[in-house]
């Protein structure tokens, strides 16, 4: 139901507060784990993905492509969180998992914006949108979370979207992707992945 905080969730799978100085390209970096977790490593779906940290905040480094980062969080019911200290100042990024591996485009995703998030599903990456999208500004905390059949987007840890759907029903890897080469300007910090219940 919307407005209402979202249902319970145990163990942090993953954190990562991207700390530990500027990196032009996390492929291969190690998540910190600060906010909790095992270590996981950042993969990139190909050598154009190219994704950094920039005083301490993921941040697409170069304007080449569109592909995407990933972790192996290996659960497919799980909330994936992220503060989004710039939202893009054109495209939008995806905020994703239930991608079955790190280059897989099917999946769950939030699209963010320069003004507003939205649910999507993303079937061999045509994206469509699963429910109206929701206002936002830079500094708000976003998270996708995955419980079976239900997902829902959470702004500042409130239900501000929530649907049904069954068309994807496994997958372990969460990450971002940019929705096209030019979404630029976004910065993310305190990511966290949590296993939903």
């Amino acid at each position: 139901m919307v407005g209402i905080v979202a249902s319970s969730h145990s163990q942090v799978a993953t954190s990562d507060t991207f700390s530990g100085g500027d990196v032009a390209d996390i492929g291969g970096r190690v998540t910190d784990r600060l906010l909790g977790g095992s270590a996981l490593t950042w993969a990139k779906s190909n050598a154009d993905s190219i994704h950094g940290i920039t005083s301490g905040r993921l941040v697409k480094s170069a304007a080449t492509s569109q592909q995407q980062i990933t972790l192996e969080a290996g659960n497919p019911n799980v909330r994936v969180t992220a503060t989004f200290v710039a939202l893009p100042s054109s495209g939008a990024v995806r905020m994703f998992a239930r991608a079955a591996t790190a280059t897989a485009t099917t999946y769950y995703a939030v699209a963010v914006s320069a003004t507003t998030a939205t649910l999507a599903k993303v079937l061999t990456g045509t994206s469509s949108g699963i429910a109206a999208a929701v206002a936002i500004v830079a500094g708000d905390v976003i998270a996708l979370e995955l419980v079976g059949s239900t997902i829902r987007l959470l702004v500042n840890g409130v239900v501000a979207s929530e649907v049904t759907d069954t068309d994807i029903t496994s997958g372990g890897f969460v990450g971002f992707r940019n929705t096209t080469a030019g979404a630029t300007g976004w910065q993310i910090d305190n990511l966290t992945v949590t296993e939903s219940t």
